[in-house]
């Protein structure tokens, strides 16, 4: 079976699974004893990902909203990453005008408060510029720092914590 007809397969797959009869919990389930919870409407319109597992990209129907979800774990080493960003704006162009959240692992912290110790964040700029042009080009915004202009928090760390970084975006 080729590539595309795999992908086809499990994107059909996915349409088929993907259905959410309820939105509630079980404390609120408690709290609506008389209101009947309404039912989402989601459906899996297309599926793409790589075959290195780096990305995952959904394109929902939520209702009457559609939203292009993304998943992305970007490699390590630097010209593999602006190589792995430039692709990821490739198979975005089909949704430039849908509601993208790209959410995961940029494996780059991309500005000065994103980092304590280590290597100084201007060593992965063309990575940074490559992020910063995929942003600009969707008009994503890092929602966590755009609410926190000031603080450091990290989301990785070496054991000695001489290194810490904020690799993880949303």
């Amino acid at each position: 079976m080729s590539e595309q007809e795999e992908q086809q397969e499990q994107e059909e797959e996915m349409r088929e699974s993907t259905s959410f009869d309820e939105v509630s919990d079980d404390e609120s389930k408690e709290e609506e004893d008389d209101e009947e919870t309404e039912a989402l409407d989601v459906k899996v319109e297309k599926c793409i990902q790589d075959t290195n597992g780096r990305y995952l990209i959904l394109d929902l129907l939520i209702d009457e909203l559609h939203l292009i979800l993304v998943n992305i774990y970007a490699p390590n080493d630097a010209n593999q990453q602006v190589t792995f960003f430039k692709e990821l704006e490739n198979h975005l162009e089909d949704f430039a005008q849908e509601n993208i959240i790209i959410a995961g692992d940029f494996n780059c912290a991309l500005s000065e408060n994103d980092r304590k110790g280590g290597n100084p964040v201007w060593k992965k700029s063309i990575v940074i510029k490559e992020v910063q042009h995929l942003a600009n080009l969707y008009n994503l915004t890092d929602i966590w720092r755009d609410r926190n202009p000031n603080d450091n928090h990290f989301t990785w760390r070496k054991k000695s914590l001489k290194t810490q970084c904020r690799l993880d975006f949303f």
